[in-house]
């Protein structure tokens, strides 16, 4: 094409271009006349109506210059200029604005919250570690379970013969009596030598415990310190290094000092004493001797670090060939057993699997309170966009690009959506930190550290992004399909009934979104109502108790039994006290030691009993309990008798049983006066046990499962050391106290912990279904408040639309309960349709909570009548409210305005 040509082209399109401009001025001013007109009518004087009309325009020459801009593209100052445009429509309708950036920053600030959770508890790696995606969890697989434990012997065989691991260490936590006078207990960790090594972890003071420390059982009685607990104990004193502590009554040279913020290998759970692993005999005397060389026992954890470029698949591959070997060479205790191993160190799996999956669950929950959010401000700026309707037409009549406008309402709800992340954002961390510490929770989710990192910001981000795009997407399509000759010319919008039907879908939406919330809120409260208020088999009232470890203090067998003796005698003494006796635990974690039992005759040897003893047996609850235990705690004894105080250590073994385990073990047979066997793992065999009890059935192991196999053998027969003091008082609340006062006349220098009422030691038991119903039920209730606020938006704005219809039907001589009822059927109509779209997504829903929430079954239909019963009578107030402001309104002025 010759430059002549392309010149008569380029002519040809100016000439058309300013031609059509001038068509468009044209048509621009005899809209901004008609505007002008309008205002007169509404009773404005003509000079400020004409300027009204300008200013709300713009003017002519700001109108042209945004129009150039549109032709420019997106470079940085055109997009500053949007921001800059977008931040003064916003500013324009402060209303608008506050109200959509709060309900967005409900919906990011809980989501934020709860991921800050999951990343605390399940993503950060271990703080204070080199290179943590390198470590490796060992875990001990067997044809029964999973294990999370080993034995000492097998961690040395790990350690020795991997060919994949630069590093094999391993510990084993334990509670520790520290100081002297009242003894404070604390947490400590038994290591291995290259523990800290294989971790990368240099002390801050001093050194760590090196290879060298851990030899010869109890020959290296030295102590490295956490950050922490060197503040709180000692002040910071540098000279606490080669000093000397106290921990059960031993004394420990102090070696180092941690770096600060290192807490140990254990998410939630502080270390704040380090002690080497060979001083396992006077670190954990409960233990039974040789420890140290039992290959059957699990009681340690391992964990290694990956060479270079070695893949997990291969280091598992070299675990499993040593795990092989072990099993030829050790059959009685490592048959049938092999190892897997789990990138990254800081929850057991049985934990982590838990509170994975309550906070998967807490997730979704709050991902449909956003979405609500999202909805109900989509609604808003449906409506706003019809306000600003023939703003965009003039745009587009001079000539302003769709794309340009799209762009522009894209930064108007980007720069919404960032305000509302950043106030979000500050919300989240107090809420999290709120939760995490107060609401009933694990004491994992407790202790953890609810900071911001990269991953919480990259995940606000990205759901405020998400956010933004989404409220933008409808008003950016409603440009698409503005005809600006049709709304400049008639003055009213062309796709009404197209945006009436957007914001209809996104009420129901809203509405079926909270029929899922509340219902899902309805199966967690009815699940914890009647966990509250069954009965589980023993008091939860008059009981208060606290726990002692007498062992740990260096009590031998015959002074802790004249302790507990002369406490119990001290107690019975005193006022206010109606019962107290002794337990190793108390309801319901009395089924928590486990053993197997056989019928006499039916023992396999004591060394394959060890090796496999998940697998042999029938495996029950055991606790140890004094006489007067069943009594205390609202036991009933529904055959046979109790223990006495002539059940001691030189009477016939007995022992209790509860009705699961009799007519599991001697079905249809009367099981007074039979023998059963509980062959010991160690040491002589155990006598048999003649059965002289039988108890009724309770929720043991958890309030949420079944009455476990149980049962019960006289505490002086098989002393441990470790005991929990049961009173039974009117006033439990008083009865702690008084437990405390007897142990201390007693003995000053014992430490007393876990001590409470059985109320609360409940309340604790359930953390996780009190947790879910805590957070979903405050989700339920922001839902229903977000849809009413979107229904009545929805039908205020149908309302002042068909306001003169309405009128004429006044005018008419229509009543006016009847011009009420024709709205609120209306709205009406838009929640049973989210109902009805609700309901499949609320099943769907309830089998995740069942699936997720120990315990939880489905909800009974009160419950759900309740919680959809509060959502209706939201909407029918959403409803009612437009319906009441129509039913008044007075034809005349509507019709003069028309």
């Amino acid at each position: 094409m010759s430059v002549r040509s392309r010149a008569r082209g380029l002519s040809r399109r100016l000439f058309h271009r300013a031609a059509v401009e001038r068509e468009l001025d044209d048509e621009l001013r005899d809209y901004i006349e008609r505007l002008a007109e309008e205002k007169v009518r509404a009773g404005m004087g003509p000079a400020a109506a004409h300027r009204a009309a300008r200013l709300e325009m713009g003017g002519m020459q700001q109108v042209r210059e945004r129009v150039r801009d549109s032709r420019t593209g997106a470079t940085l100052e055109s997009i500053a200029r949007d921001v800059r445009l977008a931040a003064r429509a916003l500013r324009r309708t402060p209303l608008f604005t506050t109200v959509a950036i709060l309900t967005l920053a409900l919906g990011l600030g809980a989501n934020t919250a709860i991921f800050s959770v999951i990343d605390a508890a399940l993503l950060r790696p271990l703080p204070g570690v080199r290179n943590p995606g390198q470590l490796v969890a060992f875990e001990r697989v067997q044809p029964t379970d999973v294990f999370d434990n080993f034995g000492y012997p097998d961690y040395r065989d790990f350690r020795d013969r991997t060919h994949t691991l630069s590093a094999v260490a391993a510990y084993s936590s334990s509670t520790l009596n520290f100081g002297t006078g009242t003894a404070e207990r604390i947490r400590g960790t038994l290591v291995t030598g290259n523990y800290f090594g294989t971790l990368g972890v240099h002390a801050a003071l001093g050194r760590v415990i090196q290879p060298a420390d851990d030899g010869a059982p109890g020959a290296a009685p030295v102590a490295v310190l956490s950050d922490d607990f060197w503040r709180h104990a000692f002040g910071g004193d540098r000279r606490i290094i080669g000093g000397t502590i106290l921990l059960d009554g031993y004394p420990y040279t102090v070696i180092g000092i941690a770096p600060r913020g290192f807490r140990g290998t254990t998410t939630g759970l502080a270390t704040q004493v380090w002690v080497p692993m060979s001083m396992e005999p006077l670190a954990m005397p409960s233990m039974s001797r040789g420890a140290l060389d039992e290959r059957a026992w699990g009681w340690i954890v391992i964990f290694g670090r990956l060479k270079p470029r070695v893949s997990m698949m291969r280091a598992e591959a070299d675990m499993r060939g040593v795990a092989r070997q072990l099993e030829l060479a050790y059959p009685q205790t490592n048959k049938g057993r092999t190892v897997a191993l789990v990138r990254g160190l800081g929850m057991f799996p049985d934990d982590r699997a838990e509170i994975q999956g309550m906070l998967t669950l807490l997730l979704g929950a709050v991902s449909l309170l956003l979405l609500i959010a999202c909805t109900n401000v989509a609604g808003l700026l449906l409506v706003r966009a019809s306000v600003r309707q023939r703003e965009m037409a003039a745009r587009l009549a001079l000539g302003a690009g769709r794309l340009r406008l799209v762009r522009q309402l894209l930064t108007e709800g980007a720069l919404l959506a960032s305000m509302a992340g950043a106030l979000g954002l500050a919300m989240a961390f107090m809420v999290a930190r709120f939760a995490t510490a107060v609401l009933p929770t694990s004491p994992v989710l407790q202790q953890i550290d609810v900071s911001l990192d990269g991953r919480v910001l990259a995940f606000t981000l990205a759901a405020t992004v998400l956010t933004g795009v989404v409220l933008s997407v409808v008003p950016a399509l409603r440009v698409s399909h503005v005809d600006p000759m049709t709304v400049l010319k008639e003055g009213t919008p062309a796709s009404g009934r197209r945006r009436s039907l957007a914001q209809r879908l996104l009420v129901i939406t809203q509405v079926a979104t909270s029929v899922v919330l509340l219902i899902s809120a309805s199966v967690v409260l009815s699940t914890l109502h009647r966990l509250l208020t069954s009965d589980p088999g023993f008091a939860t009232r008059d009981v208060a108790f606290a726990s002692v470890d007498l062992v740990s203090q260096g009590y031998s067998e015959a002074h802790g039994r004249s302790f507990l003796s002369e406490a119990l005698r001290r107690l019975d003494a005193t006022r206010g006290v109606r019962a107290a006796t002794v337990a190793q635990r108390v309801p319901p974690d009395d089924a928590r030691s486990r053993v197997a039992i056989f019928h006499p005759g039916e023992e396999p040897p004591q060394a394959e009993l060890r090796g496999r003893f998940f697998e042999l047996g029938l495996h029950v609850g055991l606790n140890q309990v004094a006489p007067g235990y069943l009594h205390t705690v609202g036991i009933p004894l529904t055959r046979g008798r109790d223990f006495t105080a002539q059940d001691g250590p030189n009477a016939p073994a007995v022992v209790i049983i509860n009705e699961a385990l009799a007519q599991r073990f001697w079905p249809g047979e009367d099981p007074i006066g039979k023998l059963l066997s509980e062959p010991s793992l160690v040491g002589p065999p155990n006598a048999p046990l003649r059965v002289i009890g039988v108890a009724a059935n309770h929720r043991a192991g958890s309030l949420a499962l079944q009455p476990a196999l149980l049962m019960y053998e006289p505490l002086w027969q098989r002393y441990d050391g470790r005991a929990t003091i049961i009173v039974a008082s009117s006033d439990p609340g008083s009865a702690v106290g008084i437990i405390r006062r007897t142990v201390a006349a007693l003995d000053p220098t014992l430490p007393i912990f876990a001590a409470q009422t059985m109320r609360q030691h409940l309340a604790q038991e359930l953390w996780e279904q009190r947790a879910v119903a805590n957070w979903i039920g405050a989700f339920g209730v922001l839902a229903v408040v977000l849809a009413g606020l979107g229904l009545y938006g929805v039908v205020a704005q149908s309302v002042t639309q068909r306001m003169r219809e309405l009128s004429i039907r006044l005018a008419l001589g229509a009543e006016p309960s009847r011009i009420a009822s024709f709205v609120v059927r209306d709205g009406m109509r838009l929640a049973a349709a989210g109902f009805v779209l609700g309901i499949p997504g609320a099943i769907v829903a309830t089998r995740a909570v069942r699936a997720s929430v120990i315990g939880s079954t489905a909800a009974s239909p009160l419950w759900m009548v309740a919680g959809v019963a509060v959502l209706a009578v939201v909407i029918l107030v959403a409803c009612y409210l437009p319906a009441r402001r129509a039913a008044r309104a007075n034809p005349v002025d509507a019709l003069r305005c028309e």
